[in-house]
């Protein structure tokens, strides 16, 4: 519906031919080769796109390594091939690569998509030609746009002011990456909230749990701003309380020192056997469609996690931090728990464990309001009603 929409928006005097609609996408975190939030959203909205009659989307993008490969929506792709860490040194060449593209490109787009919006991404913008429409997509919560902190502090405010002024759009996944932007100047007329698109196979038809043990799923990289550990601890306190409960781990280790740390609660916990930790899975849609009944997800810091987007889209009951959008999101759904200390942690799995009535009600919500938000069909139509 939405792509069918869009061509008939783009057919300039009625007739059958089409104008072709030209969009540049910049993108620092890489294609496929990451697990990373940022790249899944990315392919998963462009992949919409780019599959409409009248569309056509280049890209630009950093590659780690000569293996690296661009996704079938970009009509071009251009490697960059640069460290694969994206320190200061990296940033600052992927940032004057681009924005020689952009200077040589000039006249060629109507549209320049910045994924990602931390200073040297924006950098790139301040070459990029004046008649094409600046949209750009933070996807780091107080870390984008917050550019005010640490070194160089007024060449970052004035780079971010300057850009940010001619930015015809500002897409922010929570209110905070809104709010961020509009102490930049940036009018809520030039704010639109999107969501982080899921694709149907992520739906599940989850019924009413059977007399098994009652199955949490986490999944994000495993290290100390997601807190997994927290998911472990939380199990101890259900299997003090009488809970038969078992968790399943996707994603991979941040670093050695954390994996000793995880493992070795895990061992002192007795919870080996009731834990399952898949480490690294390139495609996770097949492992929504376990028997689950509940995500957790217990971070420090968010933005709008891919993960709880799926998890929702699946008809998992949430219960998460109040990091980022996670919260806004659960509270509006009704979907969850919004939870603090490891108490109140272990007291919503319980509830949820406990009583069939509100695990059904929620999982139902879950469902229901990413079904309107999250679809490909409902983030590409906000997506494009800014083109």
């Amino acid at each position: 519906m939405a792509l069918r929409e869009l061509e008939k928006r783009l057919t300039s005097d009625g007739s059958s031919s089409t104008r072709v609609l030209r969009l540049l996408v910049a993108s620092p975190w890489g294609t496929s080769e990451a697990y990373s939030g940022p790249v899944v959203l990315q392919n998963r909205l462009f992949g919409t796109l780019g599959r409409a009659d009248g569309v056509q989307i280049d890209l630009l993008y950093r590659a780690r390594d000569t293996s690296s490969r661009s996704e079938p929506w970009a009509t071009r792709a251009d490697r960059m091939l640069i460290a694969r860490t994206l320190g200061l040194v990296s940033q600052m060449v992927w940032a004057l690569r681009v924005a020689c593209v952009l200077s040589l490109r000039r006249g060629r787009y109507d549209y320049i998509h910045l994924h990602g919006a931390y200073l040297l991404n924006l950098l790139p913008a301040l070459f990029a030609d004046r008649k094409a429409k600046l949209l750009i997509l933070p996807v780091l919560e107080a870390g984008d746009l917050n550019l005010a902190n640490g070194g160089f502090r007024n060449l970052k405010v004035a780079i971010a002011r300057r850009v940010l002024r001619r930015a015809h759009t500002v897409f922010a996944l929570s209110d905070g990456i809104a709010a961020e932007a509009r102490l930049y100047g940036v009018e809520d007329g030039r704010i639109v909230r999107i969501g982080n698109p899921v694709s149907d196979e992520f739906a599940v038809d989850r019924r009413v749990r059977d007399a098994r043990p009652f199955r949490l799923l986490f999944c994000g990289k495993l290290g100390p701003v997601k807190q997994p550990h927290r998911v472990l601890i939380a199990m101890k306190g259900l299997l003090d309380d009488g809970v038969d409960v078992e968790s399943v781990f996707i994603g991979p280790y941040v670093d050695d020192e954390y994996k000793i740390f995880f493992e070795g609660l895990l061992a002192s916990l007795n919870l080996t056997s009731r834990v399952t930790l898949l480490g690294f899975v390139s495609d996770v849609s097949a492992e929504y469609m376990r028997e689950l009944d509940a995500f957790v997800l217990p971070s420090k810091a968010e933005g709008l996690p891919g993960a709880l987007s799926e998890a929702m889209f699946s008809a998992l009951p949430v219960v998460v931090s109040n990091a980022g959008a996670m919260g806004e999101i659960v509270e509006d759904s009704a979907a969850g728990f919004v939870v603090g200390d490891d108490a109140s942690l272990v007291a919503a799995l319980r509830c949820l464990a406990a009583d069939a009535e509100v695990w059904t009600r929620m999982s139902t919500n879950a469902r229901a309001y990413a079904v309107r938000e999250f679809s490909l069909l409902a983030v590409s139509t906000r997506y494009l009603s800014r083109l």
